[in-house]
């Protein structure tokens, strides 16, 4: 099974940071230990990916790595004005006790745009996901690192809409069509999937096979999907052929 990468080598950095009023509430408060713990919790979530799983041991050990003098108490008052400014997201740290922030996962999803694969919890996601190939998977109960265990197959969720792939259409050729629309620079939104499922419903209906609409786009390179070119009727479970049988490859 391929693993994906889940953390940053590198982040941009705001040039106006010190500027924006929730950092300077930080400063006002804590000065610059204040504003270096704000950085470095910066750097971890990058680091892990998009969020940082934050408790009594996460804080305790991050206190002692830290270059500058400070209290686990400090550190704590610190993430705690964090939350209240909105610096990172309160609900998402009450109900799950995460670090993240839309503006984080916009930047984490910008970073990763052209990765094959990209993984992010359902339960954590913030920033609208439409558009970025991301790899929707559930949230367990250990969220210390990102890859977990994989989303029900059939369905894929983002941006508040769920899309269910029905059982006629082979998942990984599906998965392939989706892989064209990215290298050729159309990525489907969630909105185009809708569509493009839709479609092959309406030509399965007419007698063609699905399966093998969709590996005539794939390998024609073609963003939309069109009738086979003399046709091609259903037979048998067209979703248990593979690729190679049905091009005979």
């Amino acid at each position: 099974m391929r693993t994906c990468k889940t953390g940053l080598d590198y982040f941009p950095f705001d040039i106006d940071f010190f500027e924006d009023p929730k950092v300077e509430f930080i400063t006002a408060r804590f000065g610059i230990i204040g504003e270096n713990v704000s950085i470095k919790l910066l750097t971890r979530i990058y680091r892990n990916g998009y969020f940082l799983k934050w408790g009594e041991d996460e804080a305790l050990l991050f206190t002692k790595r830290l270059i500058i003098e400070a209290t686990c108490e400090t550190i704590s008052s610190i993430v705690k004005e964090l939350l209240k400014r909105g610096f990172f997201s309160q609900q998402h740290f009450d109900k799950y006790s995460v670090l993240t922030s839309n503006g984080i996962q916009k930047r984490f999803l910008e970073a990763t745009c052209r990765r094959k694969c990209v993984e992010m919890f359902k339960e954590l996601i913030i920033a609208d996901i439409e558009g970025y190939n991301v790899n929707i998977i559930p949230l367990d109960s250990n969220i210390g690192t990102q890859r977990k265990g994989k989303e029900r197959k059939g369905k894929e969720k983002g941006n508040g809409q769920s899309v269910t792939i029905p059982d006629f259409i082979n998942e990984e050729t599906w998965k392939e069509y989706l892989k064209m629309r990215n290298r050729i620079g159309k990525p489907a939104t969630e909105h185009a999937k809708e569509l493009a499922i839709k479609k092959l419903e309406q030509l399965k209906a007419e007698g063609q096979d699905p399966n093998m609409v969709l590996d005539q786009s794939i390998m024609n390179s073609y963003q939309g999907l069109f009738p086979l070119k003399g046709g091609s009727y259903v037979t048998g479970n067209p979703a248990a052929t593979t690729t190679k049988e049905k091009w005979g490859l």
